[in-house]
């Protein structure tokens, strides 16, 4: 008995000392972003309380899965955008699971799940025990997902060792900026709503989100809204202010989106640097799918921002 007390008292020891290693590497690593310390403290809670999610995705399927119930005919064309890897399987389940329980098993929108390397087939049938709608699995394409030619290499490389965030990261954030929205396996679909396989839904959606979008003529919508770290975008507004000045009149601008991040009618960003955290977010495809938008992302592709320094699609909605 006293054996096992103290086998329990060591495995307490060492739970400690490791979660506290691990929040200082944490803190060390990310102290002056604000979004990366959160991602990477989400990643460090669920090692710390959920190791085994880590290592296995041998998750039991939930009851309310082997209860046969007639689900409710979603009536917008929509789907759910999942961008991950094969190696995000687990976080994917654990996020189903929740996202079903909670909404999706009520009205079976499909999944869209677009990796930039093949699913295994272990990886295809394991997600679809966890729900009931049609997933479909798509590939980026090589050139989506790459760096472009005009990209100055060295100066990635020091982006990357400056400000953080490595290239698969910016890749993200060109691949949702321009393209996701292009893909064959979406052009059918009117609306999406983003999921990232961490992201959790403890509580009950009792509406659907889609149909009030539609109801409501709204286009785009997202949850959290935290300041930027000025550094990583520190020539973004110019190049948008640039584009602006080319393709837009006045009385096409959304003066109600632009006062969210300018206090003086666009000349500059507000002291703020409130952004839009679209890791979650829903919107309506017509926002991308027009030549203006197309225009505004390729200005902004071109001008190299994405690789040389880290922008993200949190500021490009406004206009």
């Amino acid at each position: 008995m006293k054996y096992i007390l103290k086998m329990k008292f060591l495995a307490r020891i060492i739970f400690l000392v490791s979660s506290a290693a691990i929040l200082a590497y944490v803190y060390n690593a990310c102290s002056d972003d604000f979004i990366q310390m959160y991602e990477y403290f989400s990643f460090a809670k669920k090692l710390i309380l959920k190791p085994k999610c880590l290592f296995s995705y041998n998750i039991a399927v939930p009851d309310y899965m082997n209860v046969k119930s007639k689900a409710q005919i979603h009536t917008v064309n929509a789907c759910i955008f999942v961008l991950l890897m094969n190696k995000d399987l687990c976080d994917l389940i654990t996020t189903i699971i929740q996202f079903e329980k909670n909404f999706n098993h009520k009205y079976n929108y499909p999944y869209v799940l677009m990796s930039d390397e093949e699913f295994t087939d272990e990886f295809k049938a394991t997600i679809q025990k966890y729900t009931r709608s049609k997933i479909e699995f798509g590939f980026i394409l090589r050139e989506e997902w790459m760096v472009p030619e005009w990209i100055d290499e060295p100066k990635l490389v020091k982006s990357i060792d400056t400000i953080g965030k490595n290239t698969g990261y910016r890749h993200l954030c060109r691949y949702y900026s321009g393209f996701f929205f292009r893909h064959e396996l979406t052009l059918k679909y009117e609306y999406y709503m983003r999921l990232d396989p961490h992201v959790n839904f403890p509580c009950e959606i009792k509406e659907d989100p889609f149909l009030k979008m539609v109801k409501n003529n709204i286009s785009y919508g997202f949850v959290l809204a935290a300041p930027e770290a000025l550094f990583t975008i520190p020539t973004l507004w110019e190049n948008i202010k640039e584009w602006k000045t080319k393709n837009l009149k006045e009385t096409e601008i959304d003066e109600k989106a632009l006062s969210y991040i300018s206090e003086d009618n666009g000349e500059t960003l507000s002291n703020s640097l409130c952004m839009f955290y679209n890791n979650f977010e829903m919107g309506a495809f017509s926002l991308f799918r027009n030549e203006k938008y197309l225009s505004y992302f390729n200005h902004l592709d071109q001008s190299k921002g994405f690789y040389h320094e880290r922008w993200v699609s949190r500021y490009f909605k406004v206009f």
